[in-house]
């Protein structure tokens, strides 16, 4: 078990941004689509979803070389991170995806509402371009 002292505090309040992170590229990406939500939801999984499942792996691969340390700072870190990063990335990768299809609503496209769709498509393009480096910053 774990002991909520300072250490593992610090380290929840690091998680709770990381938690948010992979929904939160998912979710971009599909406010940025448009058509019916299921399209949507498959646009944001194909556009972003590879940079965040490698996010997620490298991630995971970072942390699982603490589980051998004796330090119990590290023991706490990776007990903290590595379930917070799996809870996560299903939370991202699969869930919410899921969700988006089933109540995401649909969108129309931009020229419908008097731009052209090749402005569109750049503003997509653009916004995708923002997140390309899913773990880079993160």
């Amino acid at each position: 078990g774990v002991s909520i002292n300072g250490t593992t505090t610090i380290y929840l309040l690091i998680c709770l941004g990381l938690a948010v992170d992979y929904s939160a590229h998912i979710g971009h990406i599909f406010n940025l689509s448009t058509g019916l939500a299921q399209d949507r939801a498959w646009e944001a999984m194909t556009r972003i979803g590879p940079s965040v499942f490698h996010a997620l792996f490298s991630t995971i691969l970072a942390v699982l070389v603490l589980s051998q340390s004796q330090s119990y700072v590290f023991q706490i870190f990776f007990k903290v991170l590595f379930l917070v990063t799996l809870i996560a990335g299903f939370k991202g990768l699969w869930l919410l995806p899921v969700v988006l299809a089933l109540v995401g609503g649909d969108k129309a496209d931009a020229s419908e509402n008097g731009k052209t769709a090749a402005s569109a498509k750049k503003v997509a393009s653009d916004g995708a371009n923002d997140f390309a480096a899913v773990g880079a910053g993160s």
